[in-house]
């Protein structure tokens, strides 16, 4: 007489049939992952910083610093609405990084982005930064400083938008 129940510690058909359903499952999703799907990331290191001076020369020059020739350059205030609003510097788009998509139209005449925050210590403006070269942006530089370091070199702010 043979019984229906395995022996103890011996797999069941249904738990081994599970397991190989899950193994499958996990291979799925292991082969629909791209290789070097990390090479998308970006860190700290791939921020550029720019001195308030040579973005100044930067703005006002089609040849500036950097052999930088006739490339267009777009300035990013990823602040809150109404701190852009408050003052910003001329020419500036705000963009918060919640809004930001990779072919985000207000961007993709310029060949340099220029992001700055209000401060030194300007985190909006670096995950910002971030953001945009991982979105696929070749020349993105955070104005070191931020506005406070721009209007203490005495340069022009506008306010409203």
């Amino acid at each position: 007489m043979t019984s229906s129940h395995p022996a103890p510690g011996m797999p069941t058909v249904r738990s081994l049939h599970h397991a190989l359903l899950l193994g499958s499952l996990l291979a799925g999703v292991l082969v629909l992952i791209p290789p070097g799907c990390d090479s998308n990331k970006t860190s700290d290191k791939d921020v550029q910083f720019l001195e308030v001076q040579d973005a100044v020369v930067l703005s006002r020059e089609k040849s500036g610093i950097l052999s930088l020739g006739n490339k267009k350059v777009g300035w990013v205030d990823p602040r809150p609405a109404a701190r852009y609003q408050a003052e910003h510097i001329p020419g500036a788009i705000n963009v918060q990084p919640s809004d930001l998509s990779p072919n985000d139209p207000r961007l993709k005449d310029f060949d340099v982005l220029v992001v700055y925050g209000d401060d030194y210590d300007g985190t909006l403006a670096t995950v910002m930064a971030k953001n945009l070269i991982r979105n696929g942006h070749k020349d993105v530089r955070t104005l070191r400083g931020g506005l406070r370091a721009w209007k203490a070199a005495g340069n022009d702010t506008v306010k409203g938008g």
